[in-house]
């Protein structure tokens, strides 16, 4: 199977990549790579059998060249990960906002949908909003008014998504994705998981706002596991499905962390991201099949003993690459 990615030296494209060349499949990706990303780097971080991996700089903006590209390399079936991927990002970069996270991915999808190829796109839970002391979020619950750009676009294209269903028999899954962590080839710093572990082995300190404020949660590795298993399987029935493997509380997960690395838990005025967000992912996997999670403690574990090794490389290259919002802005919430 030949593969397409967009964004494909993200945060989860990376991951996804080395997972469908480690199992035998091709990849065509295209990246940007608007977060100066070291893209020879990572491309080395990926198996070494350059048969069946194609890269190129590419800018999703620039259409005429991604169908030209679709034309040549007639991928299977293409995932979009491709747009900006943080409130903070889409918020303060509007107009880019637009141009790829709803033109640009619109024209993606729509060049798919009318060749056959089938797709993936990739929305968020961050849909559901702060959702305070609601029970669990299913695909049914009624959506809140967006309040910034990024579950705009998210929603733009669910609706998009929705009239190509209506059009034209379905050839897409759409995920809502919980919150995403761990080990990356191109990490992300600022997802709250990773945030905690980063400050407890940095830091020997954790700073928690909102303690008892729930959050959903799936690793990277399980999260591409499960895109290459829906791909492999063909399992494109044209509809949304939350995604995510732990609901827990943030007292839950600075308590994960500190079982794996010395440091303190400190309460602070609440601030930053309010969401108490909790989701129901059964539908999926009553849909597509059951999965037995390796435990997010393990998880955790995991991604201190990396950070243990390359937090201070992090540091001493100024988070290039590894942030989605200003450095400043970083480190005011460290």
């Amino acid at each position: 199977m030949k593969v397409m990615i967009t964004g494909m030296l993200g945060y989860i494209g990376t991951v996804l990549a080395k997972e469908l060349l480690g199992r035998g499949h091709s990849v065509f990706g295209i990246d940007s790579l608007i977060y100066e990303q070291d893209y020879a780097k990572t491309l080395q971080q990926l198996p070494s059998d350059q048969r069946r991996l194609n890269f190129e700089i590419l800018d999703t903006r620039n259409i005429a060249e991604i169908k030209r590209k679709i034309d040549i390399n007639r991928p299977d079936v293409l995932v979009h990960l491709g747009d900006l991927s943080s409130v903070y990002a889409c918020n303060h970069n509007p107009k880019y906002t637009k141009d790829v996270g709803v033109e640009s991915t619109k024209a993606i999808l729509a060049e798919c949908h009318l060749r056959g190829i089938p797709f993936v796109y990739n929305s968020s839970s961050s849909v559901y909003g702060v959702f305070k002391d609601k029970g669990l979020a299913t695909e049914e619950t009624p959506l809140p008014e967006p309040t910034d750009l990024y579950t705009t676009t998210k929603l733009e294209i669910e609706s998009f998504l929705h009239q190509l269903r209506i059009c034209k028999e379905s050839n897409f899954i759409c995920f809502r994705p919980a919150t995403v962590f761990g080990v990356s080839p191109r990490f992300r710093v600022e997802l709250l998981p990773n945030h905690f572990a980063f400050s407890g082995v940095s830091r020997k300190l954790i700073r928690v706002s909102n303690l008892n404020a729930y959050r959903a949660f799936i690793s990277v590795s399980d999260l591409a596991s499960i895109y290459v298993d829906v791909l492999e399987a063909n399992f494109f029935p044209g509809e949304i499905f939350n995604i995510g493997a732990y609901n827990l509380s943030k007292l839950q997960v600075a308590l994960a962390v500190q079982n794996n690395v010395e440091c303190k838990i400190e309460t602070m005025d609440d601030i930053g991201d309010m969401r108490n967000l909790q989701i129901d992912s059964s539908r999926f996997f009553d849909a597509f099949k059951q999965y037995n999670f390796d435990g997010f403690e393990n998880e955790i574990k995991e991604l201190v003993n990396w950070l243990k090794d390359n937090h201070s490389e992090m540091e001493d290259t100024n988070f290039v690459g590894l942030l989605n919002m200003p450095l400043a802005n970083w480190r005011s919430i460290l």
